[in-house]
Order: structure tokens, then sequence, then C-alpha cells
């Protein structure tokens, strides 16, 4: 008998307490049914205090600056570089097209021999047309790399209000500017903000090329840049 009244003491207190949390239980269910948006607010602002370490909040309230870098004069004389050698090489090849005449080689001598450069014809329309068309060429490809690659620098970048955007202003021709939104899951760092070199490229979906980040510019927000843009995503 004292070992049976034992056991009833013994199961009597886990009764108290479960009639103790009942009516906690019963309130609880009633907020659910009744207010259910409130107690998701309350659930999500729970989970956002008690993030892990590593966790960074990327929802942010305004728009926040992760990078600058400013370097417009080197911008603006690569562009006229572009420029000038363009006309220059432009220039060059119309000269040689016009001036150029076909001059036909004498031969040598009986028993002589005429150096390579003497039996070259520069006048003939191989030597004429090939000649035009490199300088052409030159000054094409010398002005394209002096606009591409001020297009493909960045200046600025920043995470959105929200934090499901990025705002990427680049340079351009004679240090202009330009502007881009881009979702976050539309970019991808091809390297880590501390590997080594002083570029870091990413790639943005539906986009030529690569965009370059100097590490000569500012970080402003490393952590954020690192859990947000910084990420190797395809």
């Amino acid at each position: 008998m004292l070992f049976a009244g034992c056991r009833l003491l013994a199961l009597g207190k886990p009764i108290q307490t479960l009639q103790h949390f009942t009516p906690v239980f019963r309130s609880l269910s009633a907020t659910v049914k009744s207010k259910p948006k409130l107690l998701l607010q309350n659930l999500r602002q729970f989970a956002t205090k008690n993030k892990l370490p590593f966790e960074v909040d990327s929802n942010v309230s305004r728009d926040v600056l992760l990078f600058t870098f400013r370097n417009d004069k080197h911008f603006k004389m690569m562009t006229v570089f572009g420029v000038v050698n363009f006309v220059v090489w432009t220039y060059i090849g119309i000269f040689a097209f016009r001036m150029l005449k076909d001059a036909p080689v004498t031969p040598p001598k009986k028993g002589e021999s005429l150096p390579w450069y003497q039996r070259i014809n520069l006048g003939s329309n191989t030597y004429r047309n090939g000649i035009t068309l490199i300088c052409f060429a030159m000054g094409y490809l010398i002005l394209t790399y002096t606009m591409l690659v001020p297009m493909r620098t960045v200046q600025t970048l920043a995470l959105l209000k929200g934090g499901k955007k990025v705002g990427l202003r680049t340079y351009g021709p004679f240090a202009k500017t330009f502007s881009f939104v881009i979702p976050i899951e539309h970019i991808s760092a091809m390297q880590a903000r501390t590997s080594a070199g002083r570029i870091v490229s990413l790639k943005v979906k539906n986009r030529w090329f690569f965009f370059m980040m100097d590490k000569k510019g500012q970080f402003h927000n490393t952590q954020l840049f690192d859990y947000v843009v910084g990420l190797r995503r395809f």
C-alpha cells in the first residue's frame, strides 16, 4: 500500500504541471485561430533575433553601399587614347591604300640575287590591301578595348532596399556611367574578395563578358558583401 501511494504521488506532479499549462495552451490555440498573422510576425521576429553566428540579415530597410571605386581620370584618358589611335591607324590605312603604287621588281642580273625586302612589291594589290586592312583592324581593336573595359569596370555596388536586388553602376566612354538593377540570384562572383589578384570578376546572367571589381576600391560592408554578392551561384 505504501508503494502504491508513492506511485500516485509521483504521478500527481506531472498531472498538476499539465493542469497548470492547460490555460496557456488554450490561449495559444485561440490566438492561432483568431490572429494567425500576428503569430507569424512574432515567430519571424523571434527567428530574426536568434540567428546563427555565420548568418547575415540581408533584408535591409534601406539601400546599403557595398563597394566604390573612383578613377574617373584614368578611364577618361583611356577613351581619348582609343579614339586618337583609331584616327591615326585609319589615316595610315587610307594613306597606304592611296600612295602605294604598283612597282614591279626589276629582275636581278645573271648570277646575282636580290635581298628579300627588294623582292617585295608593296604596291601590288595583295600587299596594299593587306596593309590597309591591318591598319583598320588595329585602330578598331584598340578603340573597342578602350570602350569595353570602362563599361565592365564597377564604380559602385549597392544592396537595394529589401535585399532582393543589387544596384550596379559602371563606367562608360569618357568617364560617363551606366546603371543596372540586377536580382541577386542573377549575379555570381568568380573569385572571393580575399583571393589573390587585384580583380574580383562578377558574372551576370544575360550579359556578355564579366564585370570587374578592382580591389583598389573600398569595400564598405565586407560581411554583407561576402554573404550576398561574393557567392559563386553558377
